[in-house]
């Protein structure tokens, strides 16, 4: 059987191929900081631990290609900030630098996020769910520079693609979503890690 195309998602195609008049536009979703909620049980880790948020990090823009049009997600600031409040929630003190190079401090370890990728799916279908996923690595040095722990981990979501009155927020709920999800993995693998155990004393 075929499927039908309800008058939202027509609305919607539409909205693509004409909004601005014509195909090949730019469409740049701002996000909103994501309000962190119900975090899993964790027990902090005694250690000083020195966070940097490279300029790589919090300048990363996701751009997805459809229809001849672009659409851009500028998710560097979102991730930079959830990364500074899940490593003050894992360790019980963190200091934090930003730019090109680490400086030089004194603390037990280096902890730096990377973006690995992005990824997300398409569809035509205003009420299809759509999957998002990022991947982070987490890289914990030493103050010498040699790698003590390493884990990419995967933030995901699924939310409905949006109609043409609701694509946009759509866009950014799926988006908010992932990054929670991302960084509530990421505080369960921080705070239970064996390398970062033991590091620490515990």
């Amino acid at each position: 059987m075929t499927p039908t195309i309800d008058r939202p998602t027509m609305l919607m195609l539409a909205l693509i191929f004409t909004m601005s008049g014509a195909v090949g536009c730019t469409r740049t979703y701002r996000l909103d900081p994501v309000e962190f909620s119900q975090w899993p049980e964790y027990r902090q880790v005694d250690m000083h631990v020195h966070l940097h948020l490279s300029d790589e990090l919090r300048g990363h823009t996701y751009e997805k290609h459809m229809l001849g049009d672009r659409f851009r997600y500028p998710v560097g600031p979102v991730l930079a900030l959830g990364a500074a409040q899940t490593a003050e929630k894992a360790f019980t003190r963190v200091t934090v630098s930003e730019g090109g190079r680490i400086p030089t401090v004194e603390a037990d370890g280096i902890l730096t996020p990377d973006v690995v990728g992005m990824e997300q799916a398409t569809s035509i279908w205003a009420f299809e769910a759509v999957d998002t996923s990022i991947d982070l690595l987490w890289t914990l040095k030493d103050p010498d520079g040699n790698t003590l722990w390493a884990k990419t981990i995967r933030g995901t979501s699924r939310h409905h693609l949006g109609n043409a009155f609701t694509h946009r927020s759509a866009a950014r709920k799926r988006v908010s979503m992932c990054v929670e999800d991302l960084f509530h993995k990421s505080l369960v693998d921080l705070t239970t890690a064996q390398e970062i155990l033991q590091l620490s004393g515990q």
